[in-house]
Formats: C-alpha cells, sequence, structure tokens
C-alpha cells in the first residue's frame, strides 16, 4: 500500500512540475489537477500505515 501511494504522489509531483518547466504562468491549471491527486495520496498512505500497525 505504501508503494502505490509513494507512486501517486510521484505523478502528482510530475503534474505539478511539467508545467512550470514550460511556462510558469500554467502553474494555476496544474495545481487543480495535482492537488487532489495528492490529497487523495496522503490520505492513502495515512490509512495504509493505520491498517499496518
Amino acid at each position: 500500500m505504501k508503494s502505490i501511494a509513494g507512486s501517486i504522489l510521484v505523478l502528482a509531483a510530475a503534474i505539478l512540475l511539467q508545467p512550470v518547466i514550460e511556462n510558469f504562468s500554467r502553474m494555476g491549471e496544474a495545481m487543480l489537477f495535482a492537488v487532489p491527486v495528492l490529497i487523495f495520496a496522503v490520505a492513502y498512505l495515512i490509512a495504509g500505515l493505520r491498517s499496518e500497525s
């Protein structure tokens, strides 16, 4: 479960960084997609850590 959450976090980071490399003005658009993914990944990671203990 931790590896899945880690993969989701890497995906969200890639979504955020890709438009910044191309054009910094597109950061707002990227955040609209990446922030929900980040929230989901962190919640999934916390749920996975709780279920293992």
